[in-house]
């Protein structure tokens, strides 16, 4: 009797589905470090009440219900869109003029304020006077221009300066943002694709979850030691395009190559 142990790892692929409950395009997720599925039973059991043993004579299935569970290291915005119920966009290369800096009425040393935009450049900072006053960089504030904001250095120096202050810059684009819980939850189809590290020489295995509904990521850590992990889980609902009998089977099935 040969020895099928398993030890795997693959590749977990995603795609919505069409009316039909067929995949679409699907997209590799990027490297996953853990991935399962579980599958659960409901019952009812009912004792009889004529032997005075209060015996167990029947256990009624009430549920059959499934689940899975993922973890994934990209971050990218097909990724995020996945995670956050997100819609995703980009920032127009344009010209920015006279931007008011939210909170910058009463200009004061050591104060952060955020533009509007980021990945900026050609960026000039003046007063709300009648004849403009322009900070000098450096001098005035220091400017994070990947992430859009300034920090207040000196407001002394060619001052005083009259609140709020005023933005000039470009906007460079090449810069994708996401927005939380902008999206309503979408149905996937997920396929793995897997390969057997316990068994030298194994085919492959594939694993198709027809209808799975994800969860928001249960958490974003951003600060880390390690490579960030997002933990995903989610159900797996009986696909009404498939019959149980069928060859797919209602809910997924997994096929052990030859």
């Amino acid at each position: 009797m040969s020895k099928n142990y398993f030890n795997g790892q693959g590749k977990i692929y995603l795609g919505q589905r069409d009316a039909n409950g067929n995949p679409l395009a699907m997209k590799y997720v990027g490297n996953a470090p853990e991935f399962k599925f579980s599958l659960e039973e409901s019952t009812q059991e009912h004792k009889e009440s004529t032997s005075g043993l209060r015996l167990t004579d029947l256990r009624l299935t009430t549920e059959l219900k499934a689940g899975c569970n993922m973890t994934l290291e990209q971050l990218d915005a097909d990724n995020l869109n996945l995670m956050l119920f997100g819609v995703s966009g980009t920032q127009a290369t344009s010209a920015v003029t006279g931007e008011t800096i939210e909170g910058s009425t009463t200009p004061a040393v050591g104060d952060i304020y955020l533009l509007d935009s980021q990945n900026i450049a050609a960026l000039v900072i003046k007063d709300s006077s009648g004849s403009p006053k322009t900070l000098v960089a450096g001098t005035n504030y220091s400017a994070d221009t990947n992430a859009g904001q300034i920090e207040l250095l000196d407001v002394t120096t060619g001052g005083p300066y009259t609140g709020p202050l005023k933005a000039d810059y470009t906007r460079t684009g090449a810069t994708t943002y996401t927005k939380l819980f902008a999206a309503g939850a979408v149905e996937y189809w997920l396929r793995f694709v897997g390969v057997n590290t316990a068994v030298s020489g194994s085919p492959p295995v594939i694993v198709d979850l027809y209808r799975v509904r994800l969860s928001p990521a249960q958490e974003m850590a951003l600060i880390n030691d390690d490579v960030a992990k997002f933990p995903l889980e989610g159900s797996v609902l009986a696909d009404a395009t498939k019959t149980a009998a069928g060859v797919f089977g209602q809910f997924g099935r997994i096929i052990m190559l030859a």
